[in-house]
């Protein structure tokens, strides 16, 4: 049986690249897809460590150029597809207007990893070679180095240095324009829904009948009730939305609402109303 050599490795990550096209991170849930990147990466990375064991790479030149370029590719993607899985299962959970920040939080702590390694990403984009055999020959892993992956103590047949690291960055450099995609396109989105919105409210003929105070008693009871954003919301601003809503001209919601909190009695007339309508209502169809 012929032994693997270094142009089987080469011949591998062509393959690999040929085959890791087919995953689809940019449909509506990436979910599975995901899981399927991450699964193909497994396997070429198990085919590789296999190969590398078998005595494939036979010069300092081999040696450096596989852990230097064809195991972090791969192992950059599978760690891209497992980040972006968590990320993908988070935001399902958000509602439309948290999604943005929750992005924005990812997009910031993978700016921060690749800031925080500043040097060595400068080395790793830069192409620079100087430190190559330090950082991609096995026989150099230091145990200061496995700060960054202790898993490599365990398997050091099949780690250097860096190349765990640079598969990290190839990882964030992903995960990075990911999330910027995204965000420009939930950018987007919000311009088209405010857009909507704004023609509806041009062709509503929809006209608030009760009175300031009512309304404020709604507004106030919205926010209080964490109704609109959990609660996150500007009063004013929720007020403003509204009366552009019902064609109602603005006015100060806070000086109404002083009123409100003065009254002797009921506190909440309006509400109260609105819940007797409301119960009538149900009682009228039920008896119906």
């Amino acid at each position: 049986m012929k032994l693997p050599n270094e142009k089987d490795c080469i011949g591998l990550i062509e393959d690999y690249n040929q085959t890791i096209k087919s995953i689809e991170i940019h449909c509506e849930d990436p979910t599975n897809e995901l899981e399927r990147g991450i699964s193909i990466c497994k396997t070429y990375i198990q085919h590789l460590r296999e190969k590398i064991l078998m005595g494939c790479i036979k010069t300092k030149e081999d040696e450096i150029h596989f852990f230097k370029h064809i195991k972090p590719t791969i192992a950059g993607d599978c760690l891209f597809f497992f980040y972006l899985r968590h990320i993908v299962s988070v935001r399902s959970q958000c509602a439309f207007h948290e999604e943005k920040a929750y992005l924005l939080k990812k997009l910031n702590k993978s700016t921060r990893y690749l800031k925080k390694n500043l040097t060595l990403h400068a080395y790793y984009k830069n192409g620079k070679t100087n430190r190559d055999e330090e950082y991609f020959i096995r026989c150099n892993l230091k145990l200061e180095g496995y700060n960054n992956h202790p898993y490599s103590m365990m398997d050091s047949d099949f780690a250097t240095s860096k190349d765990y690291l640079f598969a990290e960055f190839r990882a964030h450099e992903q995960l990075i324009q990911y999330l910027e995609e995204q965000i420009m396109h939930l950018d987007l989105k919000k311009k088209k829904r405010i857009l909507a919105f704004q023609e509806l409210i041009t062709k509503s003929s929809l006209n608030w009948t009760a009175n300031q105070v009512d309304f404020a008693e709604l507004i106030y009871a919205l926010k209080t009730s964490k109704s609109v954003n959990h609660g996150k919301v500007n009063t004013k601003e929720l007020a403003a939305i509204l009366c552009a809503a019902f064609n109602l001209s603005k006015f100060d919601v806070y000086r109404v609402f002083v009123s409100i909190k003065n009254r002797q009695k009921e506190k909440t007339v309006f509400l109260d109303y609105l819940k007797d309508c409301l119960v009538r209502k149900i009682e009228s169809d039920y008896s119906g």
